[in-house]
């Protein structure tokens, strides 16, 4: 789900905004908010849009404000962003023109939400930013004063290809969350922690992952995959609601807003999630690691089928990505297709450990180093711009239930003389 985009009316506490600087013709800003706490005035109340709530004005309020000017008249937009870390922490964004006029964007379900404020005035622009429904959440933001629309360059073949990339890996460890069924997401992620208490956690695997898979003690993690191609990520086909596979194809956008279609694998229904994923897109691997540098395998994961909503920015540096909900935007190359999936380019999605097959078993493996592979496109069904970073690997060290994670990043492993770490801003 994007995060939704409200006119409204807001009320700011008194006392100076800091200022995060100003803005030219493609000036670019970024800076980070204080993390909001965990008191109980940052879920007052739970909503998808808590305006009229006067928290701002409120004793310990936890609202915080920024100013910015823009310099130059004559701009085709003004980019605005916010990102957080978990989907289930919301926040209220109140954006105020210098006309007065005032912008709400809200992230329900969502890491990050953008919005595009066309021909910007000059000025000084206000944002308030007020959790909702958040706790021990930090925050980050950008802006983007933009000369001209952002125009993807298409292939050699004029085609405009997605490129699927894992962009983080978190929350390793050994505990099962306490509903292990957890299929269609009824709840907020923190709804369902860890079965975990005064460090003893029962259940490392769900039920399914012991009986079907044969997983017998399972290293759970959460993983984010992104598109950040030059064009959408776009699968259509036909079916009923089986379980059973159906021939997926790939929607390829042409630079002349034609499509083509490419076979992809398949399609299934997954009862457990109660929606269709698209087979095979991703799969789990463990490798011990020697001192060497030596990758022995260690314990299977699962090739597990996927589902993606655009709910993160993919590059948070680079402003290329296409506005939330544009996958389709392409059309359809399938005839009749009534099912279909996405990502919008430069948008992303997540799967936290709690869902069934975000595992690798670790077994009966000791202490020590090791490597997970997270790969996408196992099978090699998609097109895309790069295959080169496909796999994306996570260095750790396991000390009884304890795992710390060392390094992450594109290649095999640390040792990997071209890999290319990558840097969690969220934990580094």
């Amino acid at each position: 789900m994007a995060g939704a985009l409200l006119a409204a009316p807001t009320v700011h506490a008194e006392g100076e905004a800091v200022q995060v600087g100003s803005l030219a013709l493609d000036g670019t800003l970024f800076w980070e908010g204080e993390a909001v706490g965990a008191a109980p005035i940052h879920s007052l109340p739970f909503g998808p849009s808590n305006s009229a709530a006067p928290r701002c004005t409120l004793e310990g309020n936890p609202c915080q404000h920024f100013e910015f000017e823009v310099l130059d008249a004559g701009a085709h937009a003004l980019r605005l962003g916010f990102d957080t870390p978990e989907r289930d922490d919301a926040f209220e964004i109140t954006v105020v023109q210098p006309s007065g006029q005032s912008t709400v964007l809200t992230n329900p379900n969502s890491y990050s939400v953008e919005s595009s404020f066309p021909s910007p005035a000059v000025g000084v622009w206000r944002v308030s930013v007020a959790p909702y429904s958040a706790e021990d959440a930090p925050f980050r933001m950008r802006a983007k004063l933009e000369s001209a629309r952002y125009v993807p360059t298409p292939d050699a073949e004029g085609l405009l290809l997605p490129n699927l990339v894992v962009t983080r890996t978190w929350e390793f460890g050994f505990a099962a969350p306490v509903n292990p069924l957890n299929g269609p997401f009824l709840a907020p992620d923190d709804a369902n922690p860890p079965a975990s208490a005064g460090g003893f956690e029962p259940l490392s695997c769900s039920p399914d992952e012991t009986v079907d898979d044969g997983a017998t003690r399972c290293l759970r993690y959460s993983f984010a995959l992104g598109n950040a191609g030059a064009g959408p990520f776009d699968l259509r086909w036909t079916a009923d609601q089986t379980s059973t596979g159906h021939d997926v194809f790939q929607c390829l956008a042409r630079a002349d807003g034609t499509v083509a279609a490419h076979e992809a694998g398949t399609g299934s229904y997954h009862a457990t999630h109660g929606h269709w994923h698209y087979d095979d897109v991703v799969w789990h691997r463990l490798y011990s690691l020697a001192a060497d540098g030596t990758l022995t395998p260690a314990g299977d994961g699962k090739k597990i089928g996927y589902s993606p909503a655009d709910q993160g920015i993919v590059r948070w540096d680079e402003f290329t990505q296409d506005r939330a909900g544009t996958s389709a935007s392409a059309g359809s190359c399938v005839a009749g297709a009534n099912r279909r999936l996405g990502l919008s380019r430069g948008w992303g999605d997540a799967y936290r450990y709690q869902r069934a097959g975000n595992y690798v078993d670790f077994n009966v493996n000791n202490d020590g180093e090791y490597v997970v592979h997270t790969v996408v496109d196992p099978t090699g069904h998609l097109r895309e711009t790069d295959d080169s970073d496909n796999v994306f690997y996570t260095h750790i060290r396991v000390t009884g239930n304890d795992v710390e994670v060392l390094e992450s990043g594109y290649g095999d492993s640390p040792l990997d003389p071209d890999k290319r770490v990558v840097t969690d801003w969220w934990t580094d």
